[in-house]
């Protein structure tokens, strides 16, 4: 399980800069242009799904070290929460995001401080949680352009532009 607690640590610092580059180019009112905001709600229904999929990653890590019933309360938890959030325009979508990463972080950090760190055996174990930890960081890559795309799309200050081209090439 050694190999899984340097993914773990690889998660937690994706979502870490996740975090950081949503606060660095979360514009501010007048960053924004009013009708390319409002046009972008498919793209924003897009982002908002992938962050609410990514919850399930977090989901099945749980599942794989707590057990069945663990996965299915932290499932319940977040469908709950999730639900309550409403997300209408962008400044609400980038919040979902930061509390969605938020949970995963919390999952990811428990699941590293164990020791040892052991399989649940009332819990799944396909396709395992090397599979899915890197299947989780993919998503998550994918899911933070998403983020820079939607907001470049929606933002007329070149100074932001250029931040978000900058997290868009590295």
């Amino acid at each position: 399980m050694e190999g899984l607690k340097s993914e773990l640590v690889a998660i937690e610092a994706l979502v870490s800069r996740i975090c950081l580059t949503i606060e660095d180019i979360r514009p501010q009112k007048r960053q924004l242009r009013w009708f390319a905001e409002h046009r972008s709600s498919e793209r924003r229904a897009r982002v908002h799904s992938g962050a609410r999929d990514a919850l399930n990653h977090a989901a099945t890590m749980t599942g794989y070290f707590d057990g069945y019933e663990a996965r299915g309360a932290f499932q319940t938890r977040t469908s709950e929460l999730s639900a309550a959030r409403a997300v209408r325009t962008l400044d609400d979508l980038l919040d979902y995001v930061l509390w969605v990463m938020s949970e995963i972080l919390c999952v990811v950090r428990d699941l590293h401080a164990r020791h040892p760190l052991q399989l649940c055996s009332a819990g799944p174990t396909k396709p395992g949680p090397m599979r899915t930890s890197t299947v989780c960081q993919e998503h998550l890559k994918s899911l933070e352009k998403a983020i820079c795309a939607l907001i470049l799309s929606a933002t007329k200050s070149e100074d932001l532009r250029a931040r978000i081209q900058r997290y868009l090439e590295s």
